[in-house]
């Protein structure tokens, strides 16, 4: 029977300072070259707003600046950035500031992240469960947790329709189009909602459809459906809808390719780590059940498994586990935990960790025959601007320096407690996702 768990009660970024992210790069500094080094700084900003901002302020081309990952709006972040331009700009412009570091051999790329170190402020404490915080804490730091991605990754999700891109490889461009560019997303305004559902129940009457629309894509789409009199649900019109799919803005296309790709990393993961006889059948044949112990959450996307007890052998081989994610691949079908010699156990623990990777590869599989898209079909480019990209993912994360401080009353709510914890996590890990495998409601817990 499947145990499900909920969350203890905690909140977190009820402001920007309880949320803070410091990037941490291992790019080559020089003396002086092209690349000028950069650590950009903000609060309630996103990475790409803000360097848009600064690139039209300073009248210096997009394509000059380069950085590494995205960092939270709902934060105050550190991070680097490259500029290729010899102007120094420096400067506290509000909300975000620039300081300059000298220069880099190269651009700067996610290459370059070797993780994030986070601050975080946890309010909205209830007195009565912080034993079974600390507990948490205890599990989270001697266990870790599995590096699902988090629902910041599937804002384009659409609770009906799923996910747009689905409807691309299934050979509808038009679905595929029509859902990208009329799906709300998180934080929409009421009027926007309403604008798009409109254009979405007459989609087809193109001359009612643009009396909706407002935005420059929304216009710009419909107006050369209208021109081309592409006919909604022709299969004579694939060729249209995909190269109209095509114009969309190259960072929107990207977006729906990686929450497709992320969700079914998301969904072969937690079926491995529910399906434990496939794991004790390479870790010891002749053990006896009970190896793994888990519980399930329900999120937006669908259930997750985490696991609240490991066997020591297993937790060894899924905590060094790198596994490539859905789409064309370089390179080889795992990595290696530990390159050059090896002794015995290590060689025996990367042996396992391959054998997880073919699991995990298996339940890729299951999923997309559930999917009825064939495998095959996401090795393909399907459009220009945009595409699916492979690269290795650990399936699971032990954070490190981790650091907890001490309950404190929280000025934010009154009559509950705040804490504060900080830990190092690689790069691509959710800091959300430690917190809620910490923050886990355990039947019989106190």
């Amino acid at each position: 029977m499947t145990s499900y768990a909920g969350f203890l009660a905690y909140r977190l970024k009820m402001q920007p300072e309880d949320f803070r992210v410091e990037e941490l790069t291992h790019i080559r500094k020089v003396e002086s070259s092209r690349f000028r080094l950069y650590e950009l700084k903000k609060t309630s900003w996103n990475t790409v707003d803000a360097i848009l901002r600064i690139s039209r302020e300073a009248n210096i081309s997009l394509k000059k600046f380069n950085y590494g990952g995205k960092k939270d709006r709902h934060a105050t972040t550190k991070q680097f950035i490259t500029v290729e331009h010899p102007q120094d700009l420096s400067g506290d412009f509000g909300g975000y500031s620039l300081k300059a570091l000298g220069f880099a051999a190269e651009p700067m790329t996610p290459d370059f992240i070797r993780g994030n170190r986070f601050s975080i402020t946890v309010r909205n404490v209830l007195e009565r469960e912080i034993r079974a915080i600390e507990g948490g804490f205890h599990r989270l730091a001697d266990l870790g947790f599995p590096n699902y991605f988090d629902d910041q990754r599937f804002g384009s999700f659409h609770p009906v329709v799923g996910f747009s891109f689905l409807s691309l490889y299934r050979d509808d461009p038009e679905s595929a189009l029509r859902f990208t560019l009329l799906s709300p997303f998180g934080g929409e305004k009421p009027h926007a909602k309403k604008r798009k559902k409109a254009i979405h129940d007459c989609w087809g009457n193109w001359n009612q459809c643009l009396e909706f629309a407002e935005t420059r894509p929304e216009k710009a789409i419909l107006q050369e459906l209208q021109k081309r009199k592409a006919i909604a649900g022709s299969a004579d019109h694939k060729k249209i809808y995909l190269e109209l799919l095509d114009r969309l803005p190259a960072e929107e296309l990207s977006m729906g390719f990686s929450a497709l790709q992320s969700w079914i990393f998301n969904e072969s993961l937690a079926r491995l780590l529910r399906q434990g006889d496939d794991l004790k059948t390479w870790s010891r044949p002749r053990q006896p059940a009970g190896l793994i112990k888990s519980v399930e959450i329900k999120t937006k996307t669908g259930d997750q498994c985490f696991p609240i007890s490991l066997d020591s052998d297993i937790l060894n081989s899924i905590r060094d586990a790198q596994c490539w994610l859905l789409g064309p691949r370089k390179g080889g079908q795992h990595q290696s935990s530990s390159p050059g010699s090896r002794n015995e156990r290590e060689a025996a623990l990367e042996q396992k960790s391959a054998d997880l990777c073919r699991i995990l590869d298996q339940k890729k599989s299951e999923m997309l025959e559930i999917l009825e898209i064939p495998e095959e079909r996401f090795s393909r480019s399907l459009l220009r601007n945009a595409f699916l990209k492979s690269h290795l993912r650990p399936l699971w994360c032990i954070p490190e320096d981790l650091e907890m401080g001490p309950f404190e009353s929280d000025e934010l709510n009154s009559g509950k407690l705040k804490y504060s914890i900080s830990f190092v996590l690689p790069k691509g890990v959710y800091a959300t996702m430690a917190m809620k495998s910490m923050h886990l409601r355990l039947k019989g817990q106190k």
